[in-house]
């Protein structure tokens, strides 16, 4: 099997490069004196070290809201989890800054892990559908010919991914690299950025690449593998949807709840007092999480 973070053709062994260094992720203001770093060799904050001897592995994929960024891991959603459920393994594969695209990306690898056919339900919440992957040879960010291989074994030293978005500025995609890196790839990214911007973000080009795409990988997948869903619907993902679309895709999504794979939605909306704070940061605050745990709890429970 080949490692390589961006591929779907990839398991998640490419965590094991980054052992060792700092997760990098704000922390909120009463966490601020936490540094955390990477301590498994799957990309996850989770406790993986016991996690062969389960015979249940629920992993849960999204954004930086699943993630539970500004929160260090004992405030995490599958911290959290775990504590209640001693005969199970839940796994955050979540990553902040995540598009959908990637976001389906991990749950194809994870797919492609040995320990996949351990698990009977994943937890998964999508991103705004107005961000983009792109991804980049740090050597040669420009060329199109094949100047390195894709598969190297020493890829993850020159290939990065990112996901544009309109509201986010180019610098933020790539400020937690090393100097040098940010002089061989700043040009290029807000060149790109730019284009994105101008060219591809229009509603009908996002709905129809981003939404029906992903949603149908979704599907998919999860029929193939039979596994069960809870799906976490947060405004980020929900909002800037035309009504009538809205409708035609929550029909969808719930049509997906059918006998041999079980799809349960959460709302974590204010509306409904699912979300009650956040942290300096924006995300989601410590009770928050914990009402998402409960609703998660009850679903699955249920399932």
């Amino acid at each position: 099997m080949i490692s390589n973070e961006f591929s779907v053709l990839s398991d998640l062994s490419w965590g094991k490069y980054r052992k060792g260094n700092p997760v990098g992720v704000h922390l909120d203001s009463k966490f601020s004196h936490i540094d955390e770093v990477w301590e498994s060799d799957y990309p996850t904050r989770s406790n993986t070290s016991d996690i062969e001897r389960f015979q249940n592995i629920v992993p849960i994929f999204g954004d930086s809201f699943m993630f539970c960024a500004g929160l260090p891991r004992h405030h995490e959603l599958s911290h959290l989890l775990n504590a209640k459920y001693s005969n199970i393994k839940f796994v955050n594969f979540g990553k902040p800054g995540s598009g959908n695209t990637r976001i389906i990306t991990r749950i194809e690898q994870w797919v492609n892990d040995e320990l996949s056919k351990k698990t009977k339900t994943i937890i998964v919440g999508l991103s705004s559908m107005y961000r983009f992957d792109y991804y980049m040879d740090t050597d040669y960010p420009t060329s199109v010919s094949a100047h390195n291989s894709i598969y190297d074994l020493e890829s993850h030293k020159i290939l990065r991914a990112f996901d544009l978005m309109p509201q986010m500025n180019p610098k933020d995609l790539y400020n937690t690299e090393k100097p040098e890196m940010q002089r061989k790839i700043q040009k290029n990214i807000s060149k790109v950025w730019a284009h994105m911007v101008e060219q591809e973000t229009s509603y009908t080009n996002v709905w129809l690449k981003n939404v029906e795409t992903n949603i149908r990988r979704l599907d998919w997948i999860t029929k193939a593998m039979n596994w069960n869903v809870i799906f976490v619907n947060n405004l980020s993902w929900h909002e800037s949807m035309h009504p009538d679309d809205r409708n035609v895709l929550n029909k969808y999504l719930k049509d997906m709840d059918i006998p041999q794979r079980k799809f349960k939605i959460i709302n974590m909306w204010e509306e409904n007092n699912t979300v009650q704070d956040r942290c300096d940061c924006g995300h989601w605050g410590v009770e928050t999480i914990k009402n998402m745990t409960r609703e998660i709890i009850r679903e699955y429970d249920g399932i």
